[in-house]
């Protein structure tokens, strides 16, 4: 299965988005006319996803090292952004939902999760003030996968329930709720086995 990440923003869309704009054509937009994008730079999945899209634009990008603090823990780490860091571009150090809150607050850009995006804009009072401004671009796809561990490697390992989940999971019925499953009833999982 996989989800997948959007980007938002506010809902004049400076950068002139359009939804059949590919993620990195987008990000291009933004980068050109110079509007506020927020980076989470936490060194997360989305991040990493981020940094390969701003990658993908074909635009030269910078090579920064940071310290930041995650889980309690201090360390360093190394990302890439386009040129502007600290003036239409800013990397916060914050999970998404912080991310997505301060993108609003600037009324920025953001690469965000589906799910917490549903989550801020339709399940709270007041709801958010970003909208989805591209989406659907298979470089946005987010994807899951169950592997089985092999028990000639690894004897410890329950073989037998992994495989057994694995299969389960790529099962009509497995793909059938993946596929139905909502919040807010907004769809976030797609299954990728049916």
């Amino acid at each position: 299965m996989h989800n997948d990440f959007i980007i938002i923003g506010p809902p004049k869309n400076p950068a002139g988005i359009q939804n059949k704009d590919t993620a990195a054509a987008a990000l291009k937009k933004i980068a050109s006319k110079k509007t506020s994008f927020i980076s989470r730079g936490d060194d997360s999945g989305t991040h990493t996803k981020e940094q390969a899209l701003w990658k993908a634009t074909g635009l030269k990008l910078v090579s920064e090292t940071t310290t930041i603090v995650k889980k309690g823990k201090t360390r360093n780490i190394s990302f890439s952004h386009p040129d502007g860091l600290g003036a239409w571009y800013m990397s916060i150090g914050q999970g998404m939902g912080k991310t997505i809150t301060y993108a609003e607050e600037k009324l920025a850009y953001t690469l965000a999760d589906r799910g917490t995006f549903v989550k801020y804009k339709f399940g709270r009072d007041g709801g958010l003030d970003l909208d989805i401004c591209c989406e659907g671009d298979p470089g946005l796809h987010n994807p899951y996968g169950v592997i089985p561990i092999n028990p000639k490697k690894f004897p410890h390992v329950r073989y037998d329930m992994a495989r057994t989940l694995a299969e389960w999971l790529v099962s009509p019925r497995g793909q059938n709720l993946i596929k139905e499953y909502r919040l807010l009833g907004q769809q976030l999982f797609y299954p990728d086995a049916m």
